[in-house]
């Protein structure tokens, strides 16, 4: 070999060696080497953990509410123990106050009555056949309606008023869609006389509640001048509208002259 090329040769050597050692270093170093853009790792002696004997981190889950949300909280429970507490102490205050005062003079004081106990529990019970009679006068059968009411009225007693009275203004309806005036007439006097049995009762039994008034009971020039009205009114509506409305007020004016 010329003695010109040795030169090269060392070169090309000298290069491979530090090329070798190089790659070497990489691939069996333990040290991670950084470039600008990648991270050299060795794996070659990384072993993977057993799961089933890896310790398992325990939480709590009030670590994860904030400080604040747990004063909050407390806060609030503190509240509702002072509302609790106000609410208590102001019951049995007003308890002891509204139990040391005597009544007001106009408090419904019930007054022992045998008869209205009597009316009221006659009122209590249900009637038989009474939603018979209703059903077949919501189908405007006002003949079988008639029927079934007048044999419930004949079996009720004389102390039923609540009964008496309701019954009898059924019957008085049944009269009026079947134009027959008397059975009209003789059946709503009936019901006013029950009705005002049941007010004397209650006025005796509670002689401090308001009386409200009683609108069934109207007098005979009243009736009249209602009768007229209803006639001027009537006289704007078709017949079919406006005879019932005046067969009324004419059967109202003959209730107020028969009470």
């Amino acid at each position: 070999m010329e003695t010109k090329k040795w030169p090269m040769v060392l070169f090309t050597v000298t290069l491979i060696f530090l090329i070798y050692n190089f790659l070497n270093t990489i691939f069996h170093s333990d040290v991670k080497r950084f470039s600008h853009d990648r991270i050299y790792v060795d794996y070659s002696t990384y072993q993977k953990k057993d799961a089933s004997t890896a310790p398992v981190p325990t939480v709590q889950a009030s670590n994860f509410m904030p400080v604040s949300a747990q004063i909050e909280l407390a806060r609030r429970d503190m509240n509702n123990g002072r509302l609790e507490s106000a609410l208590t102490a102001y019951s049995s205050h007003m308890e002891k106050v509204f139990g040391s005062r005597p009544p007001p003079p106009n408090a419904e004081t019930a007054v022992p009555s045998q008869k209205y106990e009597e009316v009221m529990n006659f009122a209590r019970v249900n009637i038989d056949g009474f939603s018979l009679a209703q059903a077949a006068y919501a189908k405007q059968n006002y003949q079988r309606a008639l029927n079934e009411y007048l044999r419930i009225f004949l079996n009720l007693s004389e102390n039923d008023y609540h009964h008496r009275m309701e019954i009898s203004e059924a019957i008085a309806e049944c009269y009026f869609n079947l134009k027959n005036q008397k059975g009209y007439v003789e059946y709503k006097v009936k019901y006013i006389k029950a009705a005002q049995q049941i007010r004397e009762l209650t006025k005796l039994a509670y002689p401090n509640r308001p009386e409200a008034p009683f609108e069934g009971v109207v007098s005979s020039q009243e009736a009249t001048q209602q009768l007229l009205k209803v006639r001027a009114f009537a006289a704007s509506l078709p017949a079919n509208r406006g005879e019932p409305l005046i067969r009324r007020a004419e059967y109202d004016l003959a209730v107020a002259r028969g009470l």
